[in-house]
């Protein structure tokens, strides 16, 4: 019975508007996959890169 997570910044859906990049967390659970995003503050790419 394994089970990881791991929150991401998700880039390729990056906003055309402001440049903002939404996070979203993936849980897989033997083997079975779920993904959302996460109702946090977007970054812009600036960040990412440091």
């Amino acid at each position: 019975m394994k089970t990881s997570m791991k929150i991401y910044p998700n880039q390729r859906k990056k906003s055309t508007k402001n440049s903002k990049i939404p996070f979203y967390l993936r849980i897989i659970h033997n083997g079975k996959k779920s993904e959302a995003r996460l109702n946090v503050s977007e970054i812009s790419e600036e960040y990412l890169k440091k």
